[in-house]
């Protein structure tokens, strides 16, 4: 990704941020876990005296490839329905800024809710709001 796509993503995601809440209008983010790995997009930089071998997990992926997982859950008409009420951002690829966000969530992910199934929102709030309490 060239360096002016990557701001234009950025100041994007930034801007979505900052916005006040609006219950009319939730802001939902999706990650794409579990990622799968299907061409890479950088060579590896070759090992050196100091360093092993390095490489980039960065992927080509499509960007409808979200709005498509409503046609594979939905039919059609309802798939469309809903495609249309949402507006999709996608962040930028290589957010050194990311990697903290993307870190905790896994670990929340990892020890919070993998493998616990939970029936409504409530209970997935109290697990989640409890989650740093318990990690510290």
């Amino acid at each position: 990704m060239n360096n002016s796509e990557y701001v234009a993503r950025m100041e994007d995601v930034l801007a979505l941020y900052a916005e006040p809440y609006d219950s009319l209008r939730p802001v939902l983010c999706i990650d794409e876990q579990p990622i799968t790995l299907h061409k890479d997009v950088y060579l590896p930089i070759s090992a050196s005296e100091n360093h092993a071998q390095r490489g980039d997990y960065e992927y080509e992926q499509a960007q409808h490839a979200t709005p498509g997982a409503f046609y594979e859950v939905f039919g059609a008409a309802t798939a469309r329905s809903l495609v249309e009420r949402l507006e999709f951002h996608y962040t930028p690829k290589h957010g050194s800024w990311l990697n903290v966000a993307e870190s905790e969530l896994s670990v929340l992910t990892r020890q919070c809710i993998t493998g616990h199934r939970m029936s409504d929102i409530e209970l997935v709030q109290q697990q989640t709001q409890a989650w740093p309490r318990v990690s510290q």
